[in-house]
């Protein structure tokens, strides 16, 4: 890490002679193995909200016919 004129820490890469051997040309792929799981994960927490605001509409629509059809209880006592 090295430090700019303005202070703030700036990452770079490190030197190829630092790497192990056998890393050549990898980069990539190790950035992908990274990122493709956090991209699904993300896919499927998006994929959980918008199941979850569904069902709360689904659930909010029955409420409102069960309270118009029973005049006004959405428990049914009357």
């Amino acid at each position: 890490m090295a430090r700019s004129r303005t202070g703030l820490v700036r990452h770079r890469r490190p030197p190829r002679r630092l790497l192990p051997t056998g890393f050549d040309g990898q980069r990539l792929q190790y950035t992908l193995t990274q990122l493709v799981p956090l991209a699904l994960f993300a896919v499927g927490g998006l994929w959980f909200v918008l199941i979850g605001r569904r069902q709360r509409r689904m659930d909010t629509l029955g409420l409102l016919l069960v309270v118009l059809v029973t005049g006004g209880s959405a428990t049914g006592d009357g």
